[in-house]
């Protein structure tokens, strides 16, 4: 296991949900030109504990137990509305802010064309965020350092 690469970053920690589905070449492979700064990433192992027990009662009935998602993720359902995406770093979850993906947990996807319920009544900010911290420690060194650089450095 990854732990002691993992870090749960603390409140300001919100990454979970694609808001829509995002085509394969957005998901393809990094250059090699291309250059991101490694953040270690440590852990709290009863952190990581509790966030993964969350995620496994709370989420994993449509994103799966490792957050891979439903198998044709980015096609819509039958009743033409966005199916659940993967949260492992295989799907787009990781190109929204930490703010937005708090957005969506807390208040659902209906209005945005999917079938997530509203989380904000039955989770608390606590522990969306030990679910994210979760399921961000699943997530490639690569992806997380980018996501990372992107949403938690001063510019």
């Amino acid at each position: 296991m990854r732990l002691k690469k993992i870090i749960i970053l603390g409140a300001s920690l919100l990454p979970l949900l694609s808001l829509v589905a995002c085509s394969e070449e957005k998901n393809a492979a990094f250059s090699d030109n291309q250059q991101t700064e490694y953040v270690e990433r440590k852990v709290n192992p009863r952190e990581y504990s509790q966030g993964q027990r969350l995620y496994q009662l709370n989420c994993s009935s449509c994103h799966g137990k490792q957050g891979e998602g439903a198998k044709n993720w980015q096609k819509r359902d039958k009743d033409g509305k966005n199916q659940p995406p993967p949260l492992n770093g295989t799907g787009h979850t990781w190109h929204h802010s930490p703010k937005a993906l708090a957005l969506v947990i807390r208040n659902g996807t209906g209005k945005i064309g999917g079938n997530m319920p509203a989380w904000k009544d039955k989770l608390s900010n606590r522990e969306i965020e030990l679910i994210l911290g979760w399921i961000t420690a699943q997530w490639p060194d690569e992806i997380y350092t980018i996501w990372y650089n992107q949403h938690h450095q001063q510019n």
